[in-house]
């Protein structure tokens, strides 16, 4: 089997390079959506997926696409794959996210998913309460499988591992709401607090910016990776290389899985 991985840098790229670890004949390409800074961004952002991946899809019929999280991205890479038929797996579905539309871009993908990769046992209860097509997986979470296998070196009872991404269905200005967050707490620090960048949601720009002009025991760490960013285009398959090469595959053979 030939398999293909789509990262756009969000949630994607670290369980990219997850999948990479353990399947290294995978290939893996990466097409930037980029940072949003308005609600418009974002819907432009879903526009290029639907459309890129629709191309995408259509040209390379990979059977089947999976996804990870809860993104609005994802979503209209789902309905993307729903219009082409393409069967979707799902990971990580089931669970809540309070005050930001992921929580119902998460369950609008469970309901177009076949198959369900969840965390734990809670996620898939209500997988099975919402009435899902397709059979349920308790897996955990890959996320967790990646801090475990990197061995992140920390001080115990000192450093604080700090994340915050804007609430896209709240009404605070996103400065006031990262502020109050640290505010609340700096009187916990004894030793450093790795801050994660926020994603790239209308008002994650401001966060970031705010985090990165803290003091020195302020460790940010952006969420995206570096580079220049463009709009998502249609994908076309390179050409598996020689190792990649079976007695039942040709040279140009399309990928049999996509994962996004």
């Amino acid at each position: 089997m030939t398999i293909a991985i789509l990262s756009t840098g969000r949630h994607d790229i670290a369980c990219a390079e997850a999948i990479k670890a353990h399947l290294p004949d995978a290939i893996v390409l990466r097409d930037w959506i980029g940072p949003c800074a308005t609600d418009l961004d974002v819907g432009d952002a879903c526009m290029a997926v639907f459309r890129g991946l629709s191309i995408t899809l259509a040209i390379n019929k990979p059977v089947p696409l999976m996804v990870i999280g809860d993104r609005s991205e994802v979503l209209a890479a789902c309905v993307a794959a729903t219009v082409l038929k393409t069967p979707i797996i799902h990971v990580r579905g089931g669970e809540t996210t309070t005050g930001a539309i992921d929580n119902v871009c998460r369950h609008a993908i469970s309901q177009l998913a076949s198959i369900h990769f969840v965390a734990h046992e809670p996620a898939a209860s209500k997988l099975r309460y919402m009435g899902v097509g397709g059979p349920i997986h308790v897996v955990g979470d890959p996320a967790l499988d990646i801090l475990i296998a990197k061995k992140v070196k920390h001080t115990p009872g000192k450093d604080i591992v700090l994340v915050y991404h804007p609430t896209t269905l709240g009404t605070m200005h996103p400065l006031a709401e990262i502020e109050a967050v640290v505010e609340g707490v700096r009187p916990h620090v004894g030793g450093r607090v790795i801050m994660c960048g926020a994603n790239p949601d209308a008002g994650g720009a401001v966060i970031n910016d705010y985090l990165r002009s803290l003091g020195p025991q302020w460790v940010f760490r952006p969420a995206m990776p570096p580079g220049e960013w463009r709009p998502l285009q249609p994908l076309y398959w390179p050409k598996p290389h020689k190792g990649h090469q079976t007695h039942d595959q040709p040279a140009n053979a399309l990928p049999d899985a996509l994962l996004c």
